[in-house]
């Protein structure tokens, strides 16, 4: 019996070789990034654990500390708004008069 995960393995280093990506990866860290992803887009964390076939929300939950890291990071656009940062192409972009 042929195992899918096997077969899938032989090709993550030769695309890795012909993207020229200089990291190394595994089909595991393909479904790490995809579980996070998901999590950093919304989807509920009881979807994800069905999705990744966790029998405990637990084991799913390892995600959420990943994307929580991530996510602490971001800077939400409206906090920029009046300040020189909020500029692009230098255009100034103010809250438009009620």
């Amino acid at each position: 019996m042929v195992r899918f995960n096997s077969c899938l393995s032989d090709f993550v280093p030769l695309y890795e070789k012909i993207s020229g990506v200089n990291k190394h990866g595994t089909c595991h860290s393909f479904r790490h990034a995809y579980a996070t992803h998901l999590l950093e887009n919304g989807t509920d964390v009881k979807v994800i654990q069905e999705l990744l076939g966790h029998s405990s929300i637990e084991t799913t939950m390892i995600y959420t500390h990943v994307a929580q890291k991530k996510l602490a990071v971001v800077e939400s656009p409206l906090d920029r708004l009046g300040s020189e940062k909020s500029s692009v192409d230098g255009r100034q972009y103010l809250p438009a008069s009620v």
